[in-house]
């Protein structure tokens, strides 16, 4: 007798999967004709009793028809159909008023005591359960056999794909509909229910085109006091979901979630539109299932439209669509390309945490859609690209032969958002054709950089920047929305390079534009109001950027919610804004909220996650715990250089922050290496005058001191502060670090009224730009009571030593070393007033 091998086997489970009972049991019947043993084994995956495995269908106890019973006041009058482990009749109730329910019950002999548990629980789940677009519990009891049962509302209904075909719904109409879906959906997950099973057969529609969602038979209870009979899955249990329904995480065997339901509304979504579903897995062996549901990306929606190149049933299927949508192939592939294939990709992302994170912002996002306005699902948002285009691809900037590499990511950054941009105007065809003609604009604004063009002349960065920064605004003013959407890239893209001044003109006109185009809340605009952010910050106007950071994520939080990814990004900018500016405390809370929300969104591997960490260990430093800080720096070193590799500028910064901390530690022999890896790194990939750059080289300087090379450190501190003030301005916070830097050197040197005028300069650049109670002072304050008192002058040392400790104690832990540092200053400079005082009352006598 043949035996079936494993993967034979494997086949068979799957196929029988999509099959109803009778035709199930016939199907593994035959197709384990003759292995006794494979027979038993597939029976079982199905929870089909042994017993029962040589019955023919007509025998099995589970086709029973109970037509005619009654269940308590209910009258079975007939078998509407059953599926997985339990059958549906049609009932009406006997007493003084009639209606119509439907009934559901266990099949008896085929499920185990757990299964009656699980329907029991089905109760309790659509218990409550109270909305317009789910069928209603209605009664549930237990038959004189032992069997539970549910009474439900009768859904007299048609299939919702089978309803859009025979009505010929256009695309829009199809929305409208799979938004009450959403909502049906988004009302059990509030009810901590997940469906786990959602699919057209689970979907009807009612004749006055009313939506009603069916089936929690396999639902899952989020909160875990209840799901003691529906959370443990068994090796079966994994099998409870339709093949061609299911997500990677079910298929896999793990953590059910609401994001599964979202994956389950975008497999929906993607047969609504195009009459397919993501994967073909006919005839697919269960192993290729879940290789291919895992691993395997689906075509986008748009792309089962092509005809040109499609086979002859490929062409046939992609017609019928169409025309059961009121469209033809060709029209309907451009309606599904950009936004609704962006839509339908985002909900079926193979990681959990990247879809949509409720039913209701995906059905939100068909909304603005379908009203013309920007939608959140995009490959990457173009504000992260655009917010971190220089850093990645800092070396481009810094050889000329990666100008043209810059450049180019420059141009598929600003053509992919003119795209997105031209989508959202109302008439779809004309906005495509403008697409193209700003596509071919942003071609021919880089064709400076062609060898062609360029005749073997070096064309630097900054000289295309100027160059499109000029074009856009002469050619493009019968686009205010697209001309804006560039003027904030390029802007941003200056402010990367260090040229603040060449950004505010482009970032500001920006502003106003969007602000005349889009009265209220819109998200270029907090795009907008981010990137001034940075521009103030870089400027030094902390007020200024305070208020537009502010403004950025208030305006994100209306627009998104809080949990979105461009809240998370708001909020990592305002904390660094607020460590910067001298609020520690707030500055940690809004950079733990960004750290979990990026975690959420992204995983703990992401590199905005990785980015947070760092701006949280500066933090640590600052309040005295070096030991958090450095753990904090490694493992944020870790995710950047597997993410991006050795020579990225974010690595570049890990590195050197690192370095810094392990110097605070007294790890000077570990420090070094660091610090001369870290700073080439950065002089290699992002230039010599870059303030990131020049930033590290201060602490570089920092270091040398630290070893004892005063000389050095005076050299490379005097260097940084010329290039500094050139690049940032005289009046910067930062050029005043820079003071303060040098002026610890000449104090070390024994130049003590060299030191007291850079410590003095530094003052008075931070009283115009940093709040009065600014760590950044009470260094310098500190600073200065030192050289102060080291030239006799003990009053005025106790003075500025006062002011250091009364901020330090209001912002560092009691036991922190700057406070016993500038506390030891204080008594000193006492004993030498006392002394003082001694000697001129001895000398007047």
């Amino acid at each position: 007798m043949a035996r079936l091998d494993e993967a034979e086997i494997a086949r068979i489970v799957a196929r029988a999967s999509a099959l109803g009972p009778r035709e199930r049991f016939a199907y593994i019947k035959a197709a384990c004709a003759n292995d006794a043993d494979a027979f038993g084994r597939v029976l079982s995956a199905h929870n089909i009793t042994q017993s029962n495995q040589h019955a023919e269908p007509d025998e099995l106890a589970w086709e029973v028809d109970r037509s005619g019973q009654m269940l308590g006041p209910w009258r079975l009058r007939r078998r509407l159909g059953g599926g997985g482990m339990s059958d549906v009749y049609l009932a009406e109730r006997i007493g003084e008023y009639s209606h119509l329910v439907a009934v559901k019950l266990v099949r008896p002999g085929l499920v185990s005591r757990a299964d009656h548990n699980r329907l029991r629980a089905e109760r309790q789940i659509l218990a409550r359960l109270n909305h317009r677009n789910i069928a209603r519990l209605l009664d549930g009891g237990t038959t004189d056999d032992g069997i539970p049962y549910l009474v439900m509302e009768y859904v007299d209904g048609e299939r919702i794909d089978l309803y859009c075909d025979r009505h010929s719904l256009t695309v829009h109409a199809r929305l409208a509909l799979f938004r009450g879906v959403c909502a049906a959906v988004h009302a059990a997950h509030q009810n901590l229910v997940i469906h786990r099973d959602l699919k057209p057969s689970n979907i009807l529609v009612t004749r006055d085109r009313t939506l009603k969602l069916l089936d929690f038979g396999i639902a899952k209870l989020i909160e875990v006091r209840e799901t003691s009979h529906t959370v443990a899955l068994t090796h079966a249990d994994v099998r409870l979901f339709t093949p061609g329904h299911a997500s990677p995480e079910q298929i896999r065997g793990e953590l059910i979630t609401t994001a599964t339901d979202i994956y389950l509304l975008g497999v929906l979504l993607y047969e609504l539109l195009t009459g397919r579903k993501p994967f073909d897995l006919q005839n697919t062996r269960l192993t290729e299932i879940e290789r291919v549901i895992c691993n395997q990306t689906p075509p986008l929606p748009s792309a089962l439209m092509e005809t040109r190149r499609a086979t002859d049933v490929d062409r046939t299927r992609a017609q019928t669509a169409a025309e059961s949508r009121q469209s033809t192939p060709a029209r309907l592939r451009r309606e599904l390309a950009g936004d609704l294939d962006n839509i339908v990709m985002k909900a079926l992302r193979k990681e959990p945490e990247r879809r949509y994170t409720s039913a209701d912002e995906l059905a939100a996002d068909l909304r603005r859609y379908e009203v013309g306005q920007p939608v959140i699902a995009r490959g990457d948002t173009w504000r992260y690209r655009a917010g971190k285009f220089v850093r990645r691809h800092a070396v481009a900037v810094a050889a000329s032969t990666g100008t043209v590499v810059l450049l180019a990511g420059l141009a598929t950054a600003m053509t992919v958002q003119a795209h997105r941009l031209t989508q959202q105007r109302v008439i779809a065809e004309q906005e495509r054709l403008k697409s193209e003609e700003t596509a071919k604009f942003l071609a021919s604004l880089f064709e400076v950089a062609d060898p062609g063009e360029t005749r073997g002349k070096e064309i630097t960065a900054r000289e295309i920047l100027d160059r499109g920064a000029l074009r856009i605004q002469q050619e493009l003013n019968d686009a205010p929305d697209t001309q804006a959407n560039l003027m904030e890239i390029i802007g941003r893209v200056y402010l990367s390079l260090g040229l603040a001044g060449d950004a505010r003109p482009q970032l500001e006109k920006a502003l106003v534009m969007r602000e005349k185009e889009f009265p209220g809340d819109h998200a270029s605009k907090a795009s907008n109001l981010s990137a001034l952010g940075n521009l103030e910050l870089a400027a030094g106007r902390l007020d200024v950027a305070d208020r537009h950071y502010r403004s950025a994520l208030e305006m994100n939080e209306r627009l998104h919610g809080k949990r979105h990814a461009a809240v998370a990004a708001s909020l990592e900018e305002l904390g660094q804004f607020l460590k910067v500016k001298g609020d520690l405390k707030g500055a940690e809370a809004r950079l733990q909220e960004s750290l979990q929300l990026f975690t959420e969104l992204e995983g703990p591997k992401s590199t905005r996650v990785s980015s947070v960490m760092n701006e949280l260990a500066q933090l640590m430093e600052r309040r005295g715990d070096q030991k958090g800080a450095e753990d904090l720096y490694r493992r944020a070193l870790a995710i950047d250089r597997a993410a991006l590799g050795e020579d990225h500028p974010q690595v570049a910064h890990n590195l050197h922050n690192l370095a810094v901390v392990l110097q605070s530690r007294g790890n000077l022999d570990e420090a070094r290496p660091l610090f001369e890896e870290s700073t080439a790194l950065l002089r290699k990939v992002l230039g010599e005058k870059h303030p990131d750059t020049l930033d590290a080289l201060g602490n570089y300087a920092q270091f040398l001191r630290a070893v004892g090379d005063l000389q050095g450190a005076e050299d490379v501190l005097r260097q940084v502060l010329a290039v500094n003030t050139q690049v940032r301005g005289p009046a910067h916070p930062y050029v005043g670090y820079d003071h303060v830097g040098l002026a610890f050197v000449l104090h070390a040197k024994g130049e003590h009224a060299e030191a007291e005028k850079a410590f003095r300069e530094a003052l008075r650049i931070y009283a115009g730009s940093l709040p009065p109670d600014h760590q950044y002072i009470a260094s310098a304050q500190m600073g200065l009571a030192s050289t102060l008192l080291d030239t006799g002058r003990a009053a005025e040392a106790s003075t500025a030593a006062t002011r250091a400790l009364t901020i330090w104690r209001a912002s560092l832990p009691a036991d922190h070393q700057l406070i016993t540092r500038t506390q030891s200053i204080v008594e000193k400079a006492a004993v030498a007033k006392k002394t003082a005082s001694t000697a001129m009352k001895g000398a007047d006598r």
